[in-house]
C-alpha cells in the first residue's frame, strides 16, 4: 500500500538531513516522498536534489515561495496523481521515529479510521515534553469537539489522513494557523477519527518558526481561522452552543494577543491593519457581552470590554492586562 508523504521545506537547511534520514529509515517502505522546496533561499533545495538523486522513492517540486499552505498544495495536487491510500504530513524541520508510519497505518487499518492520530514528542532546545494520547475512536462530530476543546491538537504533521479527505480541501494559502482553518472541517466529515497511545512525532519548537512569530500579521491570520470556525459552529454544523461558546472564547483570546501586538507595533504597520481591527471589534461587540458571561474563565472576561474598541487606548489597555498577567506567574 502506497503512502504519500508531503515535506513543505523552506529555510531549514540545519534540520533538514535530520527529517529526511528519518523519512527514509521508515520501517513502512512503500512510500511516495514528496518534497516541496518554496523558494528556500538557503541550501534546502539543492539537499532535496541531493536526496531524491540517492532514492527513487522521492520526487523534488522546486516553486517560487508561496508560504506553506501553497506548499502543501503543491504535494496534495501530486499525491491525489498516484494511487497512494494515505498522506502523511511533515514539517521538514522535525522528525519520525522509525516505525511511525507503520504504526499509523496499521491502526488506521484496524480501528476503520479515515483519521489516526499519534502523540508527539515537543522539543525544545533545552527541554522535551510530551503530549500523549489514549487509546480511542471518535465519531467525525465527536473528534470536532475534542480539538475545540483541546483535547486535541489542529496539528496535520502527528497523523495519517485517508487520501479522500482532501478531496475537495485545501489549506488557505497567503495564511499562516492553516491547520486550525482546516483541521475541524476534515473531522467533521469523517466517519472515524481515531488517537492512539504511541508517541511517533517529534516537534521541534524553536523560535524563528512562523507561529512562533507574534506579528500583527500573524496574530490575523490566527484571528481568521478561530472567526471561520466560530461561524462555522455558529450555523449549526454541529448544532452544540459549548462548541459555539468555545469558539468565541477562542475568539477573545485571539483578540487579545493581537490588540497587545497592536501596541507594541510601530505606528505604520498598525494603521496598516486598522480596518481589519475595526472589523473584530464590530464582531466582539455584536456577540460578547461586555463583561463576558458568567461561566467563562477570569481572563477571557476581563478581555471583554477592551476588544470590543479598536483605540491606540484598548491596545495599550490590553497590552498592560498582559503584563499584570504576566508578573503574577512570576
Amino acid at each position: 500500500m502506497l503512502i504519500s508523504v508531503i515535506v513543505p521545506v523552506y529555510k531549514v537547511e540545519p534540520y533538514l538531513e535530520a527529517c529526511l534520514d528519518s523519512i527514509l529509515r521508515q520501517t513502512w517502505r512503500d512510500l511516495d516522498i514528496i518534497l516541496v522546496d518554496d523558494g528556500s533561499p538557503d541550501a534546502c533545495g539543492e539537499i532535496c536534489d541531493r536526496y531524491a538523486a540517492k532514492d527513487a522513492r522521492i520526487r523534488v517540486f522546486h516553486t517560487e515561495n508561496g508560504g506553506i499552505s501553497a506548499a502543501r498544495n503543491v504535494g496534495i495536487r501530486a499525491a491525489m496523481e498516484t494511487d497512494s491510500a494515505y498522506l502523511v504530513f511533515i514539517d521538514s524541520d522535525d522528525w519520525l521515529e522509525d516505525d511511525m508510519i507503520e504504526r499509523l497505518v496499521s491502526a488506521a487499518l484496524a480501528k476503520g479510521a479515515d483519521v489516526v492520530v499519534c502523540g508527539e514528542y515537543l522539543e525544545y532546545p533545552d527541554r522535551t515534553r510530551q503530549l500523549r494520547y489514549g487509546d480511542r475512536i471518535y465519531t467525525g462530530p465527536d473528534a470536532v469537539k475534542a480539538l475545540v476543546l483541546n483535547k486535541m491538537r489542529s496539528r496535520v504533521m502527528n497523523k495519517i489522513w485517508r487520501k479522500e479527505c482532501f478531496e475537495t480541501i485545501r489549506f488557505p494559502e497567503g495564511r499562516v494557523y492553516e491547520d486550525i482553518a482546516v483541521v475541524y472541517r476534515i473531522f467533521y466529515g469523517c466517519s472515524a477519527v481515531a488517537t492512539i497511545r504511541d508517541i511517533l512525532y517529534h516537534y521541534r519548537e524553536r523560535e524563528g518558526s512562523t507561529v512562533h512569530t507574534g506579528s500583527i500579521r500573524n496574530l490575523y491570520d490566527r484571528w481568521l481561522a478561530v472567526k471561520e470556525r466560530y461561524d462555522f459552529f455558529a450555523a449549526g454544523a454541529p448544532d452544540d452552543p459549548l462548541l459555539t461558546d468555545a469558539c468565541l472564547q477562542q475568539c477573545i483570546r485571539t483578540a487579545g494577543k493581537l490588540w497587545r501586538a497592536c501596541s507594541a507595533a510601530p505606528e505604520e504597520e498598525r494603521k496598516r491593519y486598522a480596518a481589519e481591527c475595526k472589523e473584530i471589534a464590530a464582531f466582539l461587540r455584536k456577540n460578547v457581552p461586555l463583561t463576558g458571561r458568567r461561566n467563562w474563565q477570569p481572563a477571557v472576561r476581563i478581555l471583554s470590554a477592551p476588544t470590543r474598541s479598536a483605540t491606540r487606548f484598548s491596545f495599550r489597555y490590553v497590552r498592560t492586562l498582559y503584563a499584570l498577567r504576566g508578573r503574577q506567574n512570576t
